[in-house]
């Protein structure tokens, strides 16, 4: 509206604003959409789902970014951060640029984290699917972190960490965990 002498100074736009020299009134910038039905006010300039606030502190720098690989964020929203999305876990703090990884148990296929099928694992955060080493199982599970199950005719090595076959005159039966370390004397024939 029209202003008298009496008004010395311009109102600052709010959060995700701006104006041009001589506006009436604030817009939203390019990258940010106005969650509310009239003219911008507090908290009407919103980010869309999958992005979030870069956090600037002027004006000109402010804007609505994509979210990075494996993280979200709410739709009509002004988060200075996304959080990763299911199966995933972050290295360092929450902060726009995290990095979101899968974890153990999981692979990246697709943008998406997809469980390890059975006998197969996923040891560290990030890395494929990989399947178990020669003796050992998953036990008929899938999304594991390791191989910790010894199949039949094997047992687990606790100096190598995995498991070592029974030799010869020995045995071992079904499968069994990691608290099973030795095998069995083959009984002898009377």
């Amino acid at each position: 509206g029209i202003t008298g002498t009496d008004v010395t100074t311009c109102s600052t736009c709010p959060t995700l604003s701006t104006s041009s020299a001589g506006a009436s009134e604030c817009k939203c910038v390019t990258s940010a959409k106005n969650a509310g039905t009239n003219a911008v006010d507090n908290d009407t300039c919103v980010c869309a789902q999958n992005k979030y606030y870069n956090g600037e502190t002027t004006h000109d720098a402010w804007a609505c970014v994509d979210c990075p690989a494996l993280s979200a964020s709410p739709d009509d929203n002004q988060v200075t951060a996304c959080q990763c999305v299911e199966n995933t876990t972050k290295e360092g703090q929450n902060s726009p640029t995290n990095t979101c990884q899968c974890k153990g148990g999981y692979e990246l296929s697709n943008n998406t984290c997809v469980a390890c099928d059975i006998d197969e694992y996923s040891a560290q955060n990030g890395a494929a699917c990989t399947p178990c080493e020669d003796g050992s199982t998953t036990n008929g599970n899938t999304a594991q972190a390791a191989c910790e199950f010894c199949n039949a005719g094997y047992v687990w090595d606790t100096e190598n960490n995995k498991c070592s076959p029974c030799g010869v005159g020995t045995y071992k039966a079904g499968i069994t965990g990691t608290d099973v370390t030795t095998c069995s004397t083959c009984p002898t024939l009377s």
